[in-house]
């Protein structure tokens, strides 16, 4: 049954409303200091007195009756105001105004209560026809909790002065400090160098299929884990087993192929129990895993939240695995109206939540020696107009045949709001399915073409040897791949 004023009398103190307009016209400052919005006032005459009283403020004109009921004419809102009688009875007002703290204090109360009801109204109507899952009503109650909430004008004007505040406060810090990287670190060096950190925004990595957006993304959400950063991870297209053994193979260095086959070697088989033993808790305490098949943007935010109020309000990231793939609330045939929807309805989460939102996205089939751009974001451009930062991942694979190096990814920055446009080059293993810095000696011979590069002599070569020879010793098997890859190509034009 709906509350209405005929069944339920809704909580209001009208006379706590008119003694506290009596303070507002007759004491100094008071509308200024009190943070009293309209919303508070439960009687239609009041509530429009003060927005009247709110607009004398703005407009530098004395707050009492005789230009209340100027400014009543001058809007065409004097009726709603009361009229100039109800108006008079404002005329003398208490020969203290110190008070308007304890009146204004009833009539928030009031409005709070107000609030209240009405929220429960509204779960309980979706309670009894509106959801579909559990997910979505947990969804719709947070929406109904958030919605119309009274606050304080005071509220807004501290939020704004904090946040000039953090921005002068992070500044002065990077003056100190110039070069340090004050945001979310992903562990991608040249990543981090370029964006100084990443900060709550909405990131999205896109990429034709295998060429390493899932791990990337692993690899940043377990870097951010290890130094406790909590991470919700939500993988519709990946199991949660499949995403820690990625990660057992990137800390380890061993093959997913040898783990599955027990083919490993005793140096391989002891390099994956350190990284079991190294990343088991805090993974388990940092990460939390969801692979639920046709998972939704709305189910996503409501599991992210309850982990962040596990976590005592801690959330810093979310990961989507990958945006195309989620499934959608509302039902259309359209497919870019769907990834539309999907798009802002992640970023609107991440703004809500206060964290990092980094989704995958698919690149358009074209051919692949072609780098993509923005356009070639699949499905829909909302995803290009939505994202803050667009990294867009491409293996340079012309090149790498030449040299026959099949791992060489381009990582292009090609949107960034706020932290402008970047270019570098990544070595992908895709055995471990880890990234790694380009080192200067590839990174120099990719740049130059065969002839000049075969000109040169190379640095380098000793100190591969120094570091494979140190391994032997400690175990006599054989060398890490990505050692032995760079010594090959190191050694290739002598």
């Amino acid at each position: 049954m709906a509350f209405d004023n005929n069944t339920y009398q809704l909580p209001r103190n009208i006379e706590a409303e008119k003694s506290f307009l009596l303070a507002c016209i007759h004491g100094k400052d008071v509308v200024c200091q009190s943070g009293a919005t309209p919303s508070d006032f439960f009687d239609e005459n009041n509530k429009c007195i003060f927005m009247a009283l709110e607009k004398l403020v703005q407009l530098g004109r004395p707050t009492d009756v005789a230009n209340l009921v100027q400014i009543g004419r001058e809007k065409g809102a004097l009726a709603k105001m009361g009229g100039e009688k109800y108006l008079e009875t404002f005329t003398f007002g208490p020969s203290s105004t110190d008070s308007w703290r304890s009146y204004h204090d009833i009539i928030r109360l009031c409005s709070t209560q107000r609030w209240a009801i009405k929220a429960a109204e509204a779960v309980k109507k979706e309670a009894i026809s509106g959801a579909k899952t559990p997910e979505q009503l947990h969804g719709l109650i947070e929406t109904a909790l958030s919605k119309d909430f009274p606050k304080s004008s005071l509220t807004r004007k501290v939020s704004v002065a904090d946040n000039l505040s953090n921005i002068m406060s992070n500044f002065e810090e990077a003056t100190k400090h110039p070069g340090r990287v004050t945001g979310l670190k992903t562990g991608i060096h040249s990543l981090d160098n370029a964006v100084r950190g990443l900060k709550p925004c909405y990131f999205i990595i896109a990429a034709r299929p295998s060429v390493g957006k899932s791990a990337i993304a692993t690899q940043m959400a377990l870097h951010m884990a290890k130094n406790g950063k909590k991470v919700f991870f939500a993988s519709p297209e990946m199991t949660a087993e499949d995403q820690l053994k990625r990660m057992l193979c990137m800390e380890s260095g061993v093959s997913a192929r040898l783990i599955d086959s027990g083919g490993v070697t005793a140096y391989q088989a002891k390099k994956f129990r350190e990284a079991y033993a190294s990343i088991k808790d805090v993974v388990s305490e940092n990460i939390r895993f969801d692979d639920q098949g046709d998972i939704t943007p709305a189910q996503i935010r409501a599991r992210a939240l309850q982990f962040k109020r596990e976590n005592g309000g801690q959330l810093d990231a979310i990961f989507v695995d990958y945006l195309q793939y989620l499934g959608f609330d509302e039902r259309t045939n359209n497919t870019y109206e769907k990834v539309s929807g999907i798009s802002t309805a992640l970023k609107n989460m991440g703004k809500e939540l206060g964290c990092l939102t980094v989704a995958l996205a698919q690149i358009n089939r074209m051919d692949d020696e072609t780098e993509p751009q923005l356009h070639n974001l699949k499905d829909s451009g909302k995803i290009e107009q939505d994202a803050d930062i667009v990294a867009i991942l491409h293996r340079m694979k012309k090149r790498c045949q030449e040299t026959d190096w099949k791992d060489v990814i381009s990582f292009n920055i090609a949107k960034g709001r706020s932290i402008g446009l970047h270019k570098f080059n990544l070595l992908f293993n895709p055995e471990a399915t880890k990234f790694s810095e380009m080192d200067p000696v590839l990174e120099r011979k990719l740049t130059i073409t065969q002839e000049q590069w075969n000109r040169i002599d190379k640095p380098g070569a000793d100190v591969f040897e120094e570091l494979i020879g140190k391994q032997k010793e400690e175990e006599s098997m054989e060398a890490p791949s990505e050692f032995m890859s760079i010594l090959n190509q190191s050694q290739k034009g002598e």
